[in-house]
């Protein structure tokens, strides 16, 4: 069950359209630590930076944490985010998406995004919101290579809640994909993610 209480961001962000849920609920464990606090080059935390490109797109955002995540809850909601608290997290990817879906039922649709990709670019959300308005899904792709955010409209937010444990929304975007569309992006900023210290040396994100 999704947490009830009222978080600040969450009555401003309320409406129809497309919305972006950012999901940074997990433990890193592969990076040996909580990545969402480590520092850019640039001297800003990953997560800060994933949600500012996030919320320069100007689409509304969501961003999924544990439920002990009250300082980072604070510092993200001052960036004009929203967030929800998870109680599910600690079981997987797919339980968190699906107590996060289960808070978005006022949108048309939703991009899925990751918390530890912080070089996509804000246009590239946009693009993918735009791809939405004539797709079932929509997901972006960097020469020939599938990437984030993936768009899906709201018919299929039934399926997405249904998501359990470690079982992300790559099943679902298989069984439709039919109706996805693939939306070649020129931005490398969508496949590049953080899972291990090193990663941090793959580049700057480019200044808003």
């Amino acid at each position: 069950m999704v947490d009830s209480t009222s978080h600040p961001g969450d009555s401003a962000q309320s409406g129809t359209g497309t919305g972006i849920l950012l999901l940074a609920a997990g433990f890193g464990r592969r990076f040996g630590s909580d990545k969402r606090s480590t520092l850019l080059a640039d001297g800003e935390s990953l997560l800060v930076a994933s949600t500012r490109r996030a919320l320069a797109s100007g689409l509304a955002v969501r961003v999924c944490l544990r439920p002990e995540d009250h300082a980072l809850a604070q510092a993200l909601q001052s960036l004009g985010a929203a967030v929800i608290h998870c109680p599910r997290a600690g079981a997987g990817m797919g339980a968190t998406l699906a107590d996060g879906i289960a808070r978005c039922g006022d949108w048309d649709g939703v991009l899925v995004a990751l918390g530890d990709m912080p070089w996509v670019a804000p246009e590239s959300f946009r693009a993918v919101a735009r791809g939405l308005e004539k797709a079932r899904l929509c997901r972006p792709s960097y020469r020939g290579e599938s990437g984030h955010p993936v768009g899906f409209r709201r018919d299929l937010f039934g399926e997405l809640r249904r998501l359990e444990g470690d079982q992300g929304a790559r099943e679902i975007v298989r069984r439709h994909r039919a109706q996805l569309r693939d939306l070649p992006l020129e931005d490398p900023g969508i496949l590049r993610d953080i899972d291990r210290p090193a990663d941090l040396d793959s580049g700057t994100p480019t200044p808003l």
